[in-house]
């Protein structure tokens, strides 16, 4: 089965683009010191040079020709709007668990950017969740709901066709939902890895904000509730991009420069698609994401229930491998990095990556998936 991804209108949108330019023009006034009565003039063309490239950047992604076109992969197992992709191989089964934040394509970008492909010639039979958006279905499903209906299920499902306890990767907020898995199944869990794994969230940047505004964040997601049933996609998209826009500014600067038709420049363009096309979360998913990991720090508190069981990370026997990147500005180290303490049989490894760099960049197979293999394979 062939997949080709049709592209979106600039998926960098129009909020998104004019935020951006905000951005810049503060900077540039910064910058320059034009708010003095001598403003810099030298630096202040500077600073218009190199807004000028970055938006020429953002204009070049937005009008680029890239498709992403790619094989599709079998489903094992389906149930509501989640459903398990089987990746193929021999050997010990792997389970990948990314985030419900976005897609599962982030992990098979192309069939030579392909973490999971790779994985899968290395002597292991591979797994991926697909959560899809949620449907009527998932539409009261907190952590716990796709814990217990989905996830749960869908390890006994890989389980039992491999007849084979099963290895754990767990992505970003997928690593905290592969733990609670791993917690309430030991006896079907093998070894565990988390990549870029939130754990300590008063190391958030937005953390004590997010204390202190609980009132009005609920209201919000009240509000979201009762207009669209869900936290649309582009509510989570705004927030990731509006937390660090230097980096997106960053990131645009340097596209600007690239070769439209290289290699470096397609996977770009994917990656950025893949940001941009995120996917919608369930009401209680964001209540308790950002009133309890964000707000509470519940997850290093002790605090977190999913599925109805306290989740405590030490009580869990199967070796852990703890991957940060160091980075990473989504999940910084100082977020976890505090995990290693909470495991019991943990080998810790940082990598000179970014949060997304440690799944499709550069450096990822040498110093992120290889090392992984290595670990599963012992």
């Amino acid at each position: 089965m062939s997949l080709k991804t049709q592209r979106h209108p600039p998926a960098f949108r129009i909020e998104g683009a004019h935020s951006l330019s905000v951005f810049l023009h503060a900077q540039a006034i910064t910058a320059s010191g034009a708010q003095n009565d001598a403003p810099d003039t030298q630096a202040l063309s500077e600073a218009l040079s190199r807004s000028a490239q970055i938006l020429r950047g953002l204009a070049q992604y937005q009008a680029h020709p890239f498709q992403r076109h790619i094989c599709g992969k079998a489903t094992l197992w389906r149930k509501g709007s989640t459903r398990i992709l089987d990746f193929g191989g021999s050997g010990p089964p792997v389970l990948v668990i990314p985030s419900l934040v976005n897609g599962p394509e982030i992990m098979d970008l192309s069939e030579s950017l392909s973490p999971l492909r790779w994985l899968a010639a290395q002597g292991f039979r591979v797994f991926q969740v697909d959560w899809g958006a949620p449907g009527p279905a998932e539409h009261g499903f907190d952590l716990g709901g796709y814990l217990k209906e989905r996830l749960i299920p869908a390890l006994g499902a890989v389980s039992h066709i491999t007849e084979s306890p099963v290895h754990l990767i767990g992505y970003c907020m997928g690593g905290p939902l592969m733990l609670a898995l791993a917690q309430h199944r030991q006896d079907l869990t093998a070894k565990i890895v988390t990549l870029g794994a939130p754990w300590d969230f008063s190391a958030f940047p937005e953390h004590a904000a997010m204390q202190a505004k609980q009132a009005e964040v609920a209201g919000l997601l009240n509000s979201l509730d009762m207009m669209f049933g869900v936290i649309p996609a582009q509510i989570t998209r705004s927030f990731f991009a509006l937390r660090d826009i230097g980096s997106s500014a960053a990131k645009f600067h340097g596209f600007a420069a690239l070769d439209p038709v290289s290699e470096a420049a397609k996977r770009f363009v994917a990656v950025e698609d893949w940001l941009n096309n995120g996917i919608a979360l369930t009401v209680p998913v964001g209540r308790e994401c950002f009133l309890g990991w964000v707000a509470g720090d519940t997850l290093r508190k002790g605090l977190w229930t999913p599925g109805g069981k306290t989740f405590s990370p030490e009580n869990i026997s199967a070796p852990a491998l703890v991957v940060t990147a160091q980075k990473d500005t989504v999940v910084r180290r100082t977020a976890a990095e505090p995990l290693t303490k909470a495991l019991q049989a943990v080998t810790p490894l940082s990598a000179d990556t970014g949060h997304i760099g440690m799944i499709v960049g550069d450096k990822a197979i040498q110093s992120v998936w290889r090392p992984i293999a290595d670990f599963l394979h012992i």
